[in-house]
């Protein structure tokens, strides 16, 4: 796995850094991934399993075909994505404690169950579909947003951007460290 960005977790600005800060991130450090990544695929590395990548396509393709079968009177995306957007402006912002975490972790729940009702207006085509590519975006959205509520929940300290007011004081010896989660079937882990 190649990334850069902060996904890549490099840490070159820290927690307190600024949202624009993160552009050395992704540059200098999309840069040297893609140089590796160029570097690896010449170093006359094996071919990789496609079975996996099959799998995936199946996948996805099946995903896909869901959401053309869907009623179009169903959810619009525009709808959830105004909600989601409104929920974590209000209940996820730089002044945070546990209730309403916990509210807007519930709300984003809610939202990725309405999810499953989404629909498109052009079911006509899937090239160039941009009703469906909005759908498949607000799947990962919602997806980050729940993971970010539910890190905002676990981190019990102040940091930078992230000020919990039930617990005001910055506590490097629980929490210098970064937040990890892994996805199940009842969320964020």
């Amino acid at each position: 796995l190649f990334a850069a960005g902060e996904c890549a977790c490099v840490s070159v600005h820290g927690a307190n850094r600024l949202g624009g800060n993160s552009l050395l991130d992704t540059t200098v450090f999309g840069k040297l991934a893609g140089e590796a990544i160029k570097q690896y695929l010449d170093s006359g590395v094996e071919n990789p399993d496609t079975k996996i990548l099959h799998s995936a396509l199946k996948r996805q393709e099946k995903s896909i075909q869901e959401i053309f079968s869907r009623e179009s009177k169903g959810e619009t995306p525009a709808g959830i994505l105004t909600e989601m957007r409104e929920t974590v402006f209000h209940k996820c912002g730089v002044f945070r404690e546990r209730n309403t975490r916990e509210q807007a972790y519930a709300k984003i729940r809610e939202l990725t169950e309405r999810y499953c009702k989404v629909a498109i207006q052009n079911i006509t085509t899937r090239r160039y579909n941009p009703g469906l590519m909005n759908v498949l975006e607000l799947k990962g959205m919602l997806e980050m947003a729940e993971l970010i509520v539910a890190g905002a929940i676990a981190r019990e300290e102040c940091r930078g951007a992230h000020w919990r007011t039930d617990f005001p004081a910055r506590d490097d010896k629980n929490w210098l460290k970064h937040t990890m989660a892994v996805c199940s079937q009842d969320g964020p882990v």
